[in-house]
């Protein structure tokens, strides 16, 4: 006699799987609920003057970094993008940023402890110096064996935080929700926020892979070997390849941006601009995240016959923009024409580099493409010649004009588009015109002028 069991096999993948969903649905509301929560709360505060502007931007980034670390990263793009705040607030972001809170269970023990006796590293002190969203760095010491005897050079130890990649994933699953959401409200599309979102999240996924960080850092120093005005760090390669969530390079003692003497800014703002036209335009590839916590300055007593007193120090190549030749040749001929070039000139040159399809001219209407000419042309003519003491401003309305234009009825039926070299420069661009601005304060154009005249007149590695 057969035997048949008193329950049946019943299939219950599905309760799983809806299960799953019902907890997706409930872990997205709960972080938009409390993200915006956050957000309103504070400013409420402000507005009822319970709270300085500083202290509402403390607190904010402050409780978003106990929901999630990366939602600060979020709230800084979105904040910046949206211009709710200017660059001196930004700045005091980027501080929160740069030491952004921990607790004992981020601290990657067992590599520090792995890397420590591999490497005969000493912590100076124990505890980092610096703590990021992504990584947390520590200041040590590494015992050399020289010709000379026993030497203790010092170094700087990046590592990832401990969970990093979970807490990345648990985000990119929350902002692609939040993405999804806000493409249904109006207005949320016109003020770019679903963009801000994918970039903010291809940006986090870049700076977790520090295999690339390395190769992107060796090949700045080595484009800049010959750029006697700035100093790349020297990686240890061997050490991200034996453990890839760490990075182990050489420290350099500069100031930051708010530590040196405003008597010294035109000399840094010129290196900065310099650093920026001659690692775009002949090397082909520049910072993409040049913001004051990624640029150290350097003032030292020359030892010998040329060495230089001042020094710029680009650090944290986790982002960098990398143009193709051609773009890259068009934007010198562009750089070489900026000062006192015409406006048409360089428009042309523009549409060529950064407008698809690439015959253009031969792809849309003479009238249309005359329409386009003329304003790119007026962008060009007014940031050349009307607006000397260009500002943040400025540079914002040019990148905004440019979109409104292909976004506008001058298309007609042929499908204009911004390639992805122009979004490339874009960010770069955006990244670094804080800190440029501010060295330059009232005089951008001025000492741009300046700039491209050494460059293109003079000597290119002055």
């Amino acid at each position: 006699m057969m035997a048949f069991p008193l329950t049946p096999d019943l299939d219950v993948s599905f309760i799983c799987t809806w299960r799953e969903n019902i907890e997706e649905i409930v872990n997205n509301g709960w972080f938009v609920w409390s993200f915006f929560g956050i957000l309103l709360s504070e400013y409420l505060y402000f507005k009822m003057e319970k709270t300085t502007y500083s202290e509402c931007l403390h607190q904010i980034c402050l409780r978003l970094s106990k929901q999630n670390i990366l939602c600060v990263k979020l709230f800084q793009a979105i904040a910046l993008n949206q211009q709710w705040i200017d660059e001196k607030w930004n700045t005091e972001l980027l501080k929160f940023t740069d030491h952004a809170p921990y607790e004992s269970q981020d601290i990657p023990f067992e590599l520090l402890d792995n890397l420590q006796k591999e490497y005969s590293l000493i912590f100076q002190p124990n505890q980092p110096f610096h703590s990021g969203m992504i990584s947390l760095v520590y200041k040590v010491l590494q015992y050399k064996k020289t010709s000379q005897g026993e030497v203790n050079q010092v170094l700087i130890l990046k590592v990832k935080r401990k969970h990093i990649q979970r807490k990345l994933t648990y985000a990119v699953r929350r902002f692609h929700f939040l993405r999804c959401l806000i493409t249904w409200i109006p207005g949320c599309q016109t003020m770019g926020l679903p963009f801000t979102i994918d970039k903010i999240l291809h940006t986090m996924e870049q700076q977790l892979d520090f295999p690339s960080e390395v190769k992107n850092t060796i090949e700045m120093r080595n484009k800049c070997l010959h750029l006697r005005y700035v100093k790349i760090p020297e990686i240890q390669e061997n050490v991200t390849k034996m453990f890839p969530d760490s990075i182990l390079m050489e420290y350099i003692d500069g100031k930051t941006i708010q530590e040196i003497e405003e008597a010294d800014y035109k000399i840094y703002a010129k290196q900065v601009l310099k650093y920026g036209f001659v690692s775009s335009f002949l090397g082909g590839i520049t910072h993409a995240d040049l913001h004051s916590g990624n640029l150290l300055f350097l003032k030292t007593i020359p030892f010998g016959k040329g060495d230089p007193v001042y020094q710029i120090a680009p650090i944290d190549f986790g982002l960098v923009v990398k143009t193709d030749v051609r773009v890259k040749h068009i934007m010198m001929e562009i750089a070489s024409e900026l000062v006192g070039g015409d406006p048409e000139s360089i428009a042309i040159k523009l549409m060529e580099a950064f407008i698809e399809p690439k015959n253009l001219k031969e792809s849309i209407p003479e009238r249309q493409y005359n329409q386009l000419k003329d304003l790119i042309s007026n962008i060009m003519r007014e940031i050349l010649y009307k607006e000397q003491s260009a500002n943040q401003m400025q540079i914002y309305k040019f990148f905004q004009g440019w979109n409104h234009i292909l976004s506008s009825s001058v298309r007609g039926s042929i499908p204009i588009r911004i390639n992805e070299e122009f979004v490339k420069i874009q960010t770069a661009i955006a990244m670094a015109n804080g800190i440029s601005m501010t060295l330059c304060k009232n005089n951008y154009m001025q000492v741009t002028n300046e700039v491209l005249e050494e460059l293109f007149h003079v000597s290119l590695f002055a």
